[in-house]
């Protein structure tokens, strides 16, 4: 398995590792249902 190490925008501090979900696409989380995980924006590649 192949690691990479990816930087990105803070909303909280903290360390976290583990699996990466990655989209071409911009995530809204308001677009996101909360209960599932399911992305609910109309066009979006996830």
């Amino acid at each position: 398995m192949k690691i990479k190490e990816f930087n990105c925008h803070k909303i909280a501090e903290g360390v976290a590792s583990g699996k990466a979900l990655v989209s071409s696409d911009d995530i809204c989380f308001y677009m996101i249902e909360p209960k599932t995980g399911i992305v609910i924006e109309k066009g979006h590649d996830l």
